[in-house]
């Protein structure tokens, strides 16, 4: 009976800390899909989302982007999406971290350890939330 408990508390912690690297793109058009974000780069965003049938890499230009949520929701139910072909470019926009700041800035770029641009650098897990200007 202990041993189950165990199994599921590891179990639990387990899924929250694969879950817990995942992130929510919106796109302009108020589409949204989930998964984890892998780069963003001169404006191209790559997210890799897992789909009923299986992961997908989806690739987003700066025409596209309207937010990222940093959040532990990785599963997208559905058909993945297909997009247009991405052209690259600058992203500007605001950087929420989770002490409540935001930070107004240019050349926005995200890796698997930080997130960047011309107003400063933080590490990743202290972001909440990137809210692009429009284009």
């Amino acid at each position: 009976m202990k041993v189950m408990s165990t199994l599921r508390i590891c179990l639990a912690l387990l899924v929250c800390s694969v879950a817990g690297e995942a992130d929510t793109i919106t796109s302009r058009d108020s589409r949204s899909w989930n998964g984890q974000l892998q780069q963003l780069e001169n404006g191209v965003l790559t997210l890799l989302a897992s789909f009923p049938r299986g992961q997908v890499k989806l690739q987003f230009g700066p025409n596209t982007l309207r937010a990222i949520e940093f959040n532990p929701t990785a599963y997208n139910s559905g058909v993945a999406p297909t997009l247009s072909k991405v052209i690259g470019g600058g992203l500007s926009g605001t950087i929420y971290l989770r002490d409540k700041s935001g930070h107004k800035c240019g050349n926005i770029t995200i890796n698997a350890q930080t997130v960047a641009c011309s107003a400063g650098s933080w590490p990743r897990p202290s972001a909440m939330r990137i809210i692009f200007d429009a284009r």
